[in-house]
């Protein structure tokens, strides 16, 4: 299985996807909403 180019490959490419995905950017409305709907607020919002 690690011997396989082709495989190795197809991760490198999932791994790439998953990051640019995955990223704070992406994910902190997602995280602060999830927050805020639990009843939680956030007076000072750290803008990175």
């Amino acid at each position: 299985m690690l011997d396989s180019e082709d495989k190795r490959r197809e991760w490198k490419k999932n791994l790439e996807q998953a990051a640019e995905e995955l990223c704070w950017e992406n994910e902190e409305g997602k995280l602060i909403e999830i927050f805020e709907n639990a009843g939680l607020t956030f007076e000072n919002k750290l803008k990175i």
